[in-house]
C-alpha cells in the first residue's frame, strides 16, 4: 500500500499507520510468550520501513497527515522508543522542517 499509485490510499494508510503500529504490539504483547525481543524487532523492521517511505512520499500531504494526524507522531514515538524514534522520525522531521523553509525563503526571493 505504501508504493500504491493512488495517493487516497498513502493518505488513508499514513493517517491510520500509528493505530496499526499499536494494535500490532498489543496483538505480539498479548500472544507472544517466546522470542517476544525478536518478534518486536521483525515489527519495528516492518514498521519503520513504512513510516520511512511515508515520510519521503513525493506528496507533500502524504507526508504531512503522517506526522500531523492527531497523536500519530506520538503514538509512532511511543512504538518505536527513543533511539529508532531518534533514527526513523526525528532526521525525517528535520528534513521536512528544512524543505519547508527553504520554500519560503525561495517563495520570497521570487
Amino acid at each position: 500500500m505504501v508504493s500504491d499509485r493512488s495517493v487516497f490510499v498513502r493518505l488513508t494508510l499514513a493517517s491510520n499507520i500509528s493505530r496499526l503500529s499499536k494494535v500490532a504490539h498489543n496483538f505480539l504483547s498479548q500472544s507472544c510468550d517466546q522470542n517476544y525481543d525478536e518478534e518486536l524487532a521483525l515489527l519495528h523492521e516492518a514498521f519503520q520501513l513504512i513510516v520511512s517511505q511515508l515520510l519521503t512520499d513525493s506528496n507533500n500531504c502524504v507526508r504531512r497527515t503522517l506526522l500531523l494526524t492527531p497523536n500519530s507522531c506520538a503514538n509512532l514515538c511511543v512504538f518505536f522508543g527513543r533511539q529508532k524514534t531518534n533514527d526513523v522520525i526525528l532526521s525525517h522531521i528535520i528534513t521536512f522542517l528544512n524543505d519547508k523553509v527553504s520554500q519560503k525563503v525561495d517563495q520570497f526571493f521570487d
